[in-house]
Formats: C-alpha cells, structure tokens, sequence
C-alpha cells in the first residue's frame, strides 16, 4: 500500500487532523503513557509505543470497547 493510500484509509477511519492527532500524541508522551521514537531520515518518521505504564492501560481500555 503506497503512503497517499494508507493515510486516505487512516483518516477515513480516524478523520482528525494530523496537528490534533500530535497534540494529543505529544500530550501522552508528555504522561509517560507513550515513547515516542524519532528516525533522522527524509521525509521525517515518528514511531509511538506504549510505555511501560500505557501498557498497565490495555485491560481498562479493553473493558471501555467491550
């Protein structure tokens, strides 16, 4: 799937924009609820994992989607 394809897609099923989807990323870094991980390349890559404490998270965030 090329790049252009895959963010039609993820906006379709998550339609914010990408500046709101940061700010609330930078805001659960800032928690300690996500590791953001910086690449040097071009363009620019960002990866987010959850952190030792966002993954103590996943069984209240499984009950909220059951």
């Amino acid at each position: 799937m090329t790049s252009n394809a895959f963010s039609r897609q993820f906006h379709y099923i998550m339609p914010q924009t990408t500046k709101t989807l940061t700010g609330q990323l930078r805001e659960l870094e800032e928690q300690g609820i996500v590791i953001r991980k910086v690449f040097p390349e071009v363009p620019p890559k960002v990866e987010y994992s959850l952190s030792e404490i966002g993954t103590t998270l996943n069984p209240i965030l499984s009950q909220l989607c059951d």
